[in-house]
């Protein structure tokens, strides 16, 4: 399945038009059509009817279901790439509520500096709904290991 196809359908459910589709992606037309084709017969079902006399589509059942999936598949792509750049530059983004940040990460600050840890840390301060959002779009880590023993 391609990633590409998986794309311009989740943009064709959100804006209903397979031109306006090839523009934001800047591709023909037929591009997103043919794509919609592939993800069609690898799932065996229809996944948007159109409707091309009033110019209209509708997602079917199917593809509602598949949207779902398809948004956690691109999802956890992004979040694999993160990680995979994060460790190959192996830092850590930490998100930090302020009265971690403020209180207790200066008190640990000074042993990751001795460690020469400190610089491969980033912090991000923000209340606890925004870190939960943040860590499940991967923009903070949840994980971190050194990967040296592995290569």
């Amino acid at each position: 399945m391609n990633t590409k196809d998986i794309a311009y359908f989740i943009k064709l459910t959100e804006i209903k038009s397979f031109s306006k589709v090839a523009n934001t992606f800047g591709v023909s037309q037929p591009t997103v059509s043919f794509a919609l084709k592939r993800l069609e017969e690898e799932l065996g079902t229809t996944l948007i009817v159109r409707f091309r006399a009033q110019k209209t589509l509708r997602v079917t059942a199917s593809g509602q279901q598949f949207l779902v999936h398809a948004r956690r598949i691109l999802d956890e792509l992004k979040v694999a790439s993160q990680e995979i750049t994060d460790q190959r530059l192996k830092h850590l983004t930490l998100g930090l509520p302020p009265i971690i940040e403020n209180n207790y990460f200066p008190q640990i600050a000074k042993a990751l500096k001795q460690r020469e840890l400190l610089r491969k840390i980033q912090t991000q301060e923000a209340g606890s709904t925004t870190m939960l959002t943040e860590l499940r779009s991967g923009e903070i880590d949840w994980h971190y290991w050194d990967n040296q023993s592995a290569e």
